[in-house]
């Protein structure tokens, strides 16, 4: 698996351990290669299943259901009941400084952290000025450990299958293939049909004053913008739309879900969003792209943004094939490929592409 920040990017081996390069956190110098993620006595973390990054903090979920995390913490987006940075790991706790259990899957937005539980209840922590904790709680302080995601009745959220953070906005999607969304909704990213920030989860709408959407089958979430996979294999987002975001051939700002177009969409297998720009995978192994392009990390060989999907392209201007699974920061990509390696392209200010050098790469 991979996971990138905006400086940072994190791979998990097969065998458990993981490894990083680039900016680990700010004040610690830069890694232009590959290099393991080390423990408090110096030895390489292993026993890891999952990870995944936010602005400038990374989390990681151990195969026994516990969580650790590193990096940037000044809003408690490390859940360890402090505003301490950690260029160590340091494990997620509660407010008893016990280690959070039964963690099945995570996902972190640009200061908070969300984990799924095992019982399909719903964690987060860290920043919460607009609300992406979920807590019912209007109070901007941050939740410096694991705080219970409610609804409007105070009662846990449940029977959850997948969450994802964006920018200061929080997804879940329920089993039965409905979603509900909480935070900023500045540009209707939680696509309830208004502008007003939520702290509780409130349904995502099918259309303005329609019944919930429904069928979907995986999410995912950018700065101020939503995606989604329904089961027909058709993609739809909503939010902000200056840059592109949406794929739906305008800049027009949507608060329900619109319809991502091109005839290149078809057979969609996984959608990954970060900042102003999307990805989706498809079940060829190619990869399609569309939003802001400020760095090449479209990966069109320009940094010119698109309005609808289209193919990521080598430096040859074939679209790149074999790919498995792709991970998007702000400025920079990583797609897995399915023998093992990985490719990389986009901004390279702190070496986040592993390649050895500070070059920006468009493909």
């Amino acid at each position: 698996a991979i996971a990138v920040n905006q400086n940072m990017t994190i791979a998990l081996k097969t065998d458990g351990s993981l490894w990083f390069w680039g900016l680990l956190t700010w004040g610690v110098p830069n890694e232009l290669n590959p290099t393991p993620v080390l423990d408090e006595f110096g030895d390489p973390i292993t026993g890891i299943q999952a990870i995944t990054a936010g602005g400038g903090h990374a989390l990681a979920l151990k195969i026994d259901g516990t969580m650790i995390a590193w990096g940037s913490n000044s809003n408690g987006e490390l859940g360890d009941g402090t505003t301490t940075a950690r260029t160590i790991p340091v494990p997620v706790v509660d407010e008893l400084d016990n280690p959070v259990t039964d963690i099945q899957a995570i996902t972190c937005g640009v200061y908070h952290s969300v984990a799924l539980k095992t019982d399909g209840t719903v964690l987060a922590w860290g920043y919460n000025v607009y609300g992406q904790i979920g807590d019912g709680d209007e109070t901007p302080e941050p939740r410096l450990n694991p705080v219970q995601v409610v609804d409007a009745f105070d009662d846990p959220i449940n029977d959850i299958s997948a969450v994802v953070a964006g920018g200061y906005h929080t997804i879940a999607l329920k089993n039965d293939g409905t979603l509900f969304a909480w935070g900023f909704n500045s540009q209707g990213q939680l696509g309830d049909g208004t502008l007003t920030t939520r702290y509780n989860p409130v349904p995502v709408l099918a259309d303005v004053g329609g019944d919930p959407i429904s069928c979907i089958e995986a999410i995912s979430a950018g700065n101020q913008f939503s995606l989604a996979l329904k089961a027909d294999g058709a993609l739809i987002a909503w939010g902000d739309n200056r840059s592109y975001q949406l794929g739906d051939g305008t800049i027009i700002r949507r608060t329900t879900p619109v319809s991502v177009l091109n005839l290149a969409l078809m057979e969609i297998k996984s959608v990954e969003t970060k900042g102003d720009a999307s990805y989706a995978l498809k079940s060829d192994g190619t990869l399609l792209s569309w939003g802001a392009n400020f760095y090449g990390h479209l990966g069109n060989g320009t940094t010119s943004g698109r309005n609808v999907p289209d193919f990521v392209i080598d430096t040859s201007g074939d679209p790149i094939k074999d790919i498995q699974a792709v991970s998007a920061s702000t400025d920079h990509v990583l797609a897995l490929k399915i023998d093992g390696t990985i490719l990389s392209w986009g901004s390279n200010s702190d070496g986040q592409l592993g390649d050895g050098t500070t070059t920006s790469r468009y493909n």
